[in-house]
């Protein structure tokens, strides 16, 4: 099993990076694919299967309490088991207040532990706040309160990315290094038509830089059109995320070769930034035990905050009256 991570110490000072290789290596000591329950992550689990037919993997995935969709977990669990000899992680961060305020006027933050949320076959769930202190901060809700005086993630500063997901990863790989060995690879399904800002990123980085332990971060299906990724899942028979159809969603769309991905549905917050309304507003509709709880707790920190936290404007302003928000960003 592996160890539930508390008061991180800090990390050493970079040193110069080692040139990357020349090829993908065969045979890394260990194999990580971060999944997120989405298409693309499951496309580079399944590309990772295929290269390797008989090697483990370890699908790591980073918890976002409150705001993961409910189907996440048996989405990843059905994925491990169709892909055979893996190994499902998923962590959630948990922050702290540590009494500095940043050079941009927030309050500073500590990464108190990781909490596992899964391990293999154990699920122990999402950490619960009564066992933490008041400023303890467990979900991006309360981190944007506490910790960013109200403002959400936006395009140029995806706090949630950065500091939920891979700092998080992070931690984990290096605290992970005697299990993952001298030369770990890590998968992610990062692909340049998602965006401008993903449209030059390489396909193969070091994640951290250092001569002392590394871990060779590889973005296998950068180049792949996203009706290919669609095809991947269903010619393979993994299970597609419910969340896609919840939000109107169909095969014969996401598998269109003439489609603008860039119109597609979103995992994997219920609310992510990037969503688009009518998606959020479709599955409400076909689910709102669901999808309710996540939208009606952006709308109460709408109306709080006088911010927005999508970027294309407050959260379905039909469905209340309140206060209009403000576009950040």
């Amino acid at each position: 099993m592996y160890q539930q991570i508390s008061f991180i110490e800090p990390e050493p000072p970079p040193r110069p990076p080692v040139a990357l290789p020349a090829a993908l290596p065969d045979d890394p000591t260990a194999i990580v694919v971060s999944v997120s329950g989405g298409l693309d992550s499951a496309a580079c689990a399944l590309w990772a299967r295929t290269r390797w037919p008989d090697r483990p993997l370890i699908l790591w995935h980073a918890h976002l309490a409150e705001m993961d969709w409910q189907h996440t977990d048996d989405q990843l669990r059905g994925m491990a088991e169709m892909l055979g000899n893996c190994h499902l992680i998923s962590v959630q961060a948990i922050y702290a207040l540590n009494g500095e305020i940043t050079p941009s006027g927030a309050n500073g933050t500590t990464l108190r532990e990781l909490h596992v949320v899964r391990d293999g076959d154990h699920w122990f769930g999402p950490a619960r706040a009564e066992a933490y202190s008041d400023n303890t901060i467990l979900t991006l809700l309360d981190f944007a309160r506490k910790a960013r005086n109200g403002q959400p993630p936006t395009s140029k500063l995806r706090w949630c990315t950065s500091y939920f997901k891979a700092r998080a990863c992070d931690v984990w790989l290096r605290e992970n290094r005697d299990i993952l060995g001298e030369w770990p690879l890590l998968l992610s399904g990062e692909r340049h038509a998602e965006s401008p800002s993903r449209s030059k990123l390489p396909q193969a980085a070091w994640r951290f830089g250092t001569k002392q332990w590394d871990v060779l971060w590889y973005r296998p299906i950068i180049d792949w059109p996203w009706h290919q990724v669609v095809q991947a899942s269903v010619d393979s028979g993994i299970p597609i995320h419910p969340g896609y159809a919840l939000q109107g969603e169909t095969i014969a769309a996401m598998t269109d070769p003439t489609r603008n991905e860039r119109g597609r549905a979103r995992l994997s917050c219920v609310c992510c930034i990037f969503s688009q309304q009518h998606h959020i507003a479709t599955a409400l509709r076909n689910a709102p035990e669901v999808v309710g709880p996540a939208v009606h707790a952006i709308q109460q920190y709408e109306q709080t905050t006088g911010y927005s936290w999508q970027q294309r404007g407050t959260l379905l302003p039909e469905l209340k009256e309140g206060t209009p928000c403000v576009i950040h960003g």
